[in-house]
């Protein structure tokens, strides 16, 4: 514990110049510290991956209320962090099947979950394992949409797990790529997911409930000072990103360039 709290610390010194610290800037403040090697990135130091990811979580460029609520205190929220330390360019069957089983045992059991992936840099492979994850038989599913209006030609790419019948979770999707929004673009690749039911909306026009970190329980918060958060949150977002946060949604996992997306299969 004095370990992590004294890293935390150094971390919480890192300045950067725009959008948030990138995976690279993490990488030479780490070697100016001495915490990494010379010759060490954070995908040959998977301990690294939990602090490093909660602290750029706490910045302003998330946007997020909520998400910087829960990386101050995960524990207090139940929300559980697991590594994936399989590298998905050798072992992709591995990265998938140890991700799923992630989720599969704290469904019910934890508020949410956070996958962290630190070795899954490469855009190629990203694509393969929201491919690979998605088809996965069980209670996995994919839907991936061409959106017409996004400048950059990107496919929103999402991906649900059913909690049970009729709910699914919506899961959220972050990691070092220069094609996801300023609010995602996390020095580790991680998805974000509620692994509980309780609180759970209808939302859109889907028949199916959806589930996702907004809906856990904030304790002592009244509606009114919910609502705000909610409100600041999604004001934030669009004062980061611009305006058009449309690829930022929760609906949403990645955004990822069309030539991108139909060019690498599973």
């Amino acid at each position: 514990m004095a370990r992590s709290n004294g890293l935390r610390r150094i971390l919480r010194e890192l300045q950067w110049a725009a959008g948030g610290p990138s995976r690279s800037d993490y990488e030479v403040y780490l070697r100016e510290h001495q915490i990494l090697g010379e010759d060490e990135t954070l995908s040959d130091r998977v301990d690294l991956a939990a602090p490093v990811y909660r602290d750029w979580q706490r910045r302003p460029q998330v946007a997020c209320i909520f998400a910087r609520r829960i990386a101050t205190q995960p524990s207090r929220f139940n929300v559980h962090a697991v590594v994936v330390t399989e590298d998905p360019l050798q072992e992709m069957t591995g990265a998938i099947a140890r991700t799923a089983d992630a989720v599969q045992v704290a469904r019910g059991s934890r508020e949410a979950l956070t996958v962290l992936l630190p070795k899954l840099t490469e855009s190629t492979a990203l694509v393969s394992f929201c491919k690979r994850l998605g088809a996965r038989n069980g209670d996995w599913r994919i839907e991936a949409v061409p959106n017409p209006s996004d400048r950059l030609d990107r496919v929103h790419v999402s991906l649900r797990f059913a909690l049970q019948e009729n709910v699914e979770a919506e899961v959220l999707g972050l990691g070092p790529f220069s094609f996801l929004p300023t609010t995602r673009r996390a020095p580790i690749t991680a998805l974000e997911i509620r692994t509980r039911i309780e609180g759970h909306k209808q939302r859109g026009r889907s028949q199916v409930s959806r589930s996702h970190l907004a809906d856990i329980p904030w304790q002592g918060a009244s509606t009114k000072s919910f609502d705000k958060a909610w409100q600041q949150s999604a004001d934030a977002r669009r004062a980061v990103l611009g305006g058009d946060d449309s690829a930022a949604r929760a609906r949403i996992t990645f955004a990822i360039p069309r030539s991108l997306w139909d060019g690498h299969d599973k």
